[in-house]
């Protein structure tokens, strides 16, 4: 990469947090693309060279970190399949927490209702890929028996997570999912798992 390509990669990722950073204090609806390029120090005209719409970066922060995630569980060396679960489920609340719950709200809606993204909003569609993925290093490390239903267990996991997500949302905040998610972890993973499991 050189000079100029590292200073755009730069001005990108700025704009982008600083979207992070004021939709943790404002509704995205009130946030306008002026409010981002004056507060991210950037003519309007920089912010449409590298995104059509402030929609655009919501997208954008709703997959990057989670593909860092599933890279690092499916290097996690220290457990089971169990373990790498919990470890990929407790991370992935910890984001959503961290980047807060308006942006939550936004990727809520663009997988309930993908009309509102003009462009398809593929978080969803990742998630349960990324879970897949980490059920079949399951299968590959003998872990799990062949015959593990994969992509079910995956759908029934993701959908823990999104509700969970969707409660915190509802709730404005007084559901902590990180901590339900810890319980499910140890209470309902291991059972959902089990009839799967080869005995070591």
């Amino acid at each position: 990469m050189n000079k100029r390509q590292e200073q755009a990669e730069a001005t990108k990722e700025k704009i982008k947090q600083t979207t992070l950073r004021l939709i943790k204090t404002k509704n995205f609806s009130d946030l306008s693309v002026e409010d981002i390029t004056k507060a991210s120090g950037v003519a309007k005209g920089t912010f449409y060279h590298y995104f059509k719409k402030k929609e655009d970066i919501i997208l954008l922060l709703g997959l990057q970190s989670f593909v860092q995630l599933e890279d690092s569980t499916l290097r996690y060396e220290e457990g089971n399949i169990n373990e790498r679960l919990r470890y990929y489920f407790i991370n992935f609340m910890k984001i959503i927490e961290d980047q807060g719950i308006e942006l939550a709200r936004q990727w809520l809606s663009y997988v309930v209702v993908p009309k509102l993204s003009e462009s398809k909003f593929y978080k969803w569609d990742t998630d349960i890929a990324a879970i897949e993925k980490i059920l079949r290093d399951g299968i590959d490390q003998h872990e799990l028996a062949k015959n593990t239903p994969v992509d079910v267990i995956a759908n029934i996991l993701g959908t823990e997570l999104y509700g969970m997500v969707s409660v915190w949302c509802m709730t404005d905040s007084e559901f902590v999912p990180s901590e339900w998610t810890g319980r499910f972890c140890d209470i309902q993973l291991p059972q959902l798992l089990k009839p799967y499991l080869i005995e070591r």
